[in-house]
């Protein structure tokens, strides 16, 4: 396929987009501007009549002092007749039989009409081409200032005049001797070849590099049109077809304005390229020619580095309208990309390149690629930002979408590769967050132009480490929210969740949710899945607050089993906190902050779950804007209701009496309930009851009272401060409030009291001690 072909032509994939309509534009004025339409035609038209109007004055000019000197020499040359006549018929102009006479045979003049002239010049004075032709002209007259002092001769006078030479030089001629005129024929013609001097080859080297520096710096912007097209071929000629020193000196010429001169370096690469691909039959071709347009282009192109700043568009333009990009040349634009000051030049070079030379796209697009996984963290982040943009054109997606899988598919092995594009492992050498990163970077910023690669990373994910899955989990946020909570593909991957891969879902779903209410759909599918295949609770957490009221109660207990900070998210949610700790409207849950302190109450289980319950509770605590002192009040007053008491009902009041101390009389009402409810039939519970009352002393006493004997003495053994406090106030008491009390407690205090003023009477020190042994039933 012919080179010219390749570059310009449009796939069939390609046709429609914004490329081939460029190119079709591009082609479309082309040829509107040769047919002399439109603004380039206007331009050209008049750049072109310029150059006319300065050849055809230079023309005039040259034929004016032609035809000057034409009408001086027929004069002089009348006696020589006939021959002359013959010539100027054949074509020959009088300048150029009077400067050229002795070598007329070299010329392709005829050697008997030559012959017919030669004889009429002196042998003697023909030495040169100068000499020659003063010979053959009129005979010296008088000095040039006579000739102006003279008075102006009449017509008359100068046909006398001319007719008396010619009667002078026929006669002159006629009587020179017959020896003189035979040797005169015999004179050797003049020839070109025999007047060059011979020169060394340094000298010659010389001459020829001098010439060509004069050709380069002449009429570089004084020449329009057809003569600047003609200095630009003879100027690359010379370069390309001779030795490296035209080349090295036409490279230092565009340098100085390689802007200026970028009609002369597209030509010279062309020319050079035309000689690398053989289109010339040269004979003096040597092995080293083939790699010259490689080193003329990787040469230029460096120079560009050195002349131009780094945000100038000559470097791109250069590279997309060279007949080749060489390795050598693409491996420049990569030290581009790798250089700060040149990166974002490198890169949309390259971007460019993909895009507009179809023909070598995969060797560019590789190159980007490549740089994705880059170590420096701003390069990597802008390729990776150009691939996405490139992403885009369909015919690259697939490349694009092969190699971001492909460095996926390596966190698959045990250890990282010497190259990330590679296929060599580094034994001995672990993954690390920073390895898998490059890695995963490309992949995940392609999730959100193309959510189908959400099944690839499920499947990659189940056989990768525990250490790269962490990582994965860190990444997938930023992308899994562009995706949104509303992809098809989301909910198909739900859907489908291969065995392994519940964490990935779970983190996805959790990441979605934050500040966002589940849909239904997306409900039903994490309902379904926990149901029917993979009965992991944690796959519900991110959708909780879209199930219904039953459901949340019935799942609370596997809820709190959870860690403590799964634990807490949960709460979270159930309260309506999004990600920010803010209280949102749209995250309302199913459940009210009662009901769901009251729930967390009704979990009865182990000592370690129960431990998971009492730090679920403390947490809601926590949340005072939401359990504030009358929600709590709402919360004992539900519980107190129930029987049996929950086991963590007292280290409840307990709680709320230390965050909120205002509530110590509604204590009061609700132990005196409890004194009722006999709360010492529930051991836990019996016990937070003292603990509440040495807590509330001195307004507990009065609840000590209303106990039968024996719980009282069961409560003076588990808070011993009791004892003497209860035995003060009763004593304290007025005698008609003293009335109120039981005769057995009454009985029972003062016996304590007597025990401790007089420790050695035994038998009320036994009767304590058998009833506080026994337990009483009421």
């Amino acid at each position: 396929m012919p080179a010219n072909f390749r570059e310009t032509f449009t796939p069939i994939a390609a046709a429609g987009t914004q490329q081939q309509i460029e190119h079709l534009a591009k082609l479309m004025a082309i040829q509107i501007t040769a047919a002399g339409y439109g603004p380039a035609a206007e331009k050209i038209g008049l750049e072109a009549e310029k150059a006319r109007a300065i050849r055809r004055d230079r023309k005039e000019r040259e034929q004016r002092k032609s035809a000057d000197e034409e009408t001086s020499t027929d004069k002089a040359m009348a006696p020589i007749g006939f021959p002359i006549d013959i010539l100027t018929a054949s074509g020959y102009d009088m300048k150029d039989i009077m400067m050229l006479a002795p070598d007329l045979i070299s010329l392709g003049v005829d050697p008997e009409l030559a012959a017919k002239i030669i004889p009429r010049v002196n042998p003697t004075e023909v030495s040169s081409v100068g000499q020659t032709s003063a010979q053959v002209g009129p005979p010296a007259g008088p000095p040039r200032g006579t000739q102006a002092a003279a008075a102006p001769a009449t017509s008359a006078d100068t046909r006398q005049q001319q007719h008396s030479d010619k009667h002078h030089k026929d006669d002159a001629a006629s009587s020179a001797p017959k020896d003189t005129r035979r040797k005169a024929r015999h004179i050797k013609p003049f020839k070109l070849l025999d007047v060059p001097v011979s020169y060394s080859a340094v000298d010659a080297s010389k001459q020829m590099t001098e010439a060509f520096s004069r050709l380069t710096k002449f009429g570089g912007e004084t020449v329009y049109g057809e003569e600047a097209n003609d200095r630009v071929k003879v100027v690359v000629g010379l370069a390309v077809h001779f030795p490296d020193t035209c080349r090295e000196m036409l490279l230092e010429h565009v340098a100085d304005d390689i802007r200026g001169n970028m009609e002369l370096i597209l030509s010279w690469l062309y020319e050079e390229y035309s000689v690398t691909e053989g289109y010339f039959d040269r004979k003096d071709a040597t092995p080293g020619r083939s790699k010259r347009y490689d080193l003329c282009l990787t040469m230029l192109l460096q120079t560009c580095k050195q002349k131009l700043s780094p945000d100038d568009r000559c470097f791109t333009k250069i590279l997309l309208e060279v007949p080749c990009v060489t390795q050598g040349a693409l491996e420049i634009v990569r030290t581009y990309c790798e250089e700060s000051d040149y990166m974002d030049l490198g890169l949309s070079t390259l971007s460019e390149l993909v895009t507009r030379r179809p023909a070598a796209t995969e060797a560019y697009l590789y190159t980007l690629l490549d740089l994705t996984t880059y170590h420096d963290t701003k390069l990597r982040d802008t390729a990776i930002e150009v691939t996405k943009k490139l992403f885009v054109h369909e015919e690259l997606a697939g490349d694009i979408l092969k190699y971001s899988c492909k460095m996926l598919a390596q966190l698959q092995n045990d250890h990282p590769m010497m190259d990330m594009d590679g296929e060599t492992e580094v034994a001995g050498v672990m993954w690390t967050e920073e390895s898998a990163s490059l890695c995963l970077q490309l992949f995940m910023s392609l999730l959100p132009l193309r959510h189908s690669l959400l099944h690839d990373l499920a499947r990659v994910y189940i056989d990768v480490a525990p250490a790269i899955k962490k990582t994965i989990n860190k990444k997938i946020e930023k992308p899994i929210r562009e995706i949104g909570i509303d992809s098809d593909e989301l909910l198909a991957l739900v859907e489908e969740c291969p065995i392994g891969a519940e964490a990935l879902i779970t983190r996805l779903l959790h990441t979605l949710t934050l500040d966002a209410r589940p849909t239904q759909k997306l409900v039903e599918k994490a309902r379904d899945l926990y149901k029917q295949r993979i009965p992991d609770i944690r796959i519900l957490i991110p959708v909780v607050i879209g199930l219904d009221k039953s459901e949340i109660m019935e799942y609370l207990p596997q809820f709190v089993k959870q860690q403590p900070a799964v634990m807490r998210e949960v709460i979270s949610r159930l309260l309506g906190y999004t990600q920010a700790g803010n209280v949102s409207s749209i995250m309302k849950s199913p459940l009210t902050p009662t009901e769901l302190l009251v729930g967390l109450h009704s979990v009865e289980d182990n000592d370690e779950v129960m431990k998971n319950v009492m730090k679920a509770i403390s947490f809601c605590f926590e949340k005072e804007t939401i359990y504030s002192q009358e929600t709590i009040a709402l919360v004992v007053q539900q519980l107190v209701e129930r029987q049996p008491l929950p086991t963590l009902f007292m280290r409840t009041v307990i709680q709320s009496l230390n965050i909120y101390p205002r509530m110590i009389t509604f204590t009061m009402g609700i132990l005196d309930r409890l004194v009722k409810k006999q709360a010492w039939q529930q051991p836990k519970v019996w016990q937070g009851f003292v603990k509440c009352c040495s807590m509330t002393k001195p307004q507990s006493l009065v609840v000590l009272l209303q106990l039968p004997r024996q719980q009282l003495d069961s409560a003076f053994q588990i808070s011993n401060d009791l004892r003497g406090a209860l035995i003060e106030f009763v004593k304290n008491l007025p005698v008609k409030q003293r009335s109120g009390i039981s005769k057995q407690t009454l009985k029972f205090i003062e016996n304590v009291a007597k025990c401790q003023t007089a420790p050695a009477a035994p038998a009320a020190t036994e009767a304590s001690s058998s009833d506080t042994a026994k337990p009483t039933k009421a």
